[in-house]
């Protein structure tokens, strides 16, 4: 396997790690903690998987992430000839762990960025950009940027609230709506 092919491996699986992980609740620091034993460091001694996996087995008793930690155990099984691979697995889950967390509102986002292009163009601005800058629990507050302030912000608030409901997504959250221009 080329080196370009077995990159692309490391990151299907470490990109499965990062959906396993968040459907089972395990906590970013969790994940963080585990890449931080497994990884090799100059001047540093790692960590013996021994101990790594006798941490993992502690914790799947202690915290949630049951699904998520077995699936790094078996990984540990899977790469314990090649530590380096098994560290850029766990890196990838940790750069993906947040895209996956938020993956429903980002595609809700997707999914309502048409009918809040309306909503603007029906006030005469133009849509830069639509982002989730907080999200946190059930609590996620959306930026849209525009070309320009529109003269009636609360009107315009509401109708892009109204755009979000017409998605017929179910709202799991509190939603707040900000908008910024340019």
């Amino acid at each position: 396997m080329g080196n370009m092919e077995k990159e692309k491996s490391l990151f299907a699986k470490g990109e499965d790690l990062a959906k396993t992980i968040v459907h089972s609740r395990m906590a970013l620091d969790q994940l963080r903690k585990i890449y931080q034993m497994v990884r090799v460091r100059p001047l540093f001694k790692p960590q013996p998987l021994e101990f790594v996996r006798a941490h993992i087995r502690r914790q799947i008793t202690r915290v949630s992430g049951r699904a998520g930690f077995k699936r790094i155990l078996e990984l540990i099984d899977e790469y314990e000839d090649d530590r380096e691979s098994l560290e850029r697995i766990l890196a990838y889950s940790i750069l993906l762990y947040e895209f996956y967390r938020n993956e429903y509102v980002l595609n809700l986002i997707e999914e309502a960025e048409p009918l809040i292009r309306e909503v603007l163009r029906k006030h005469n601005l133009n849509l830069y950009d639509i982002w989730p800058k907080h999200i946190r629990g059930n609590f996620v507050e959306v930026v849209v940027i525009t070309d320009k302030h529109p003269r009636y912000m609360g009107k315009v608030i509401m109708e892009i609230r109204d755009a979000f409901r017409k998605t017929g997504k179910s709202f799991r959250f509190n939603l707040k709506i900000r908008i910024e221009s340019d």
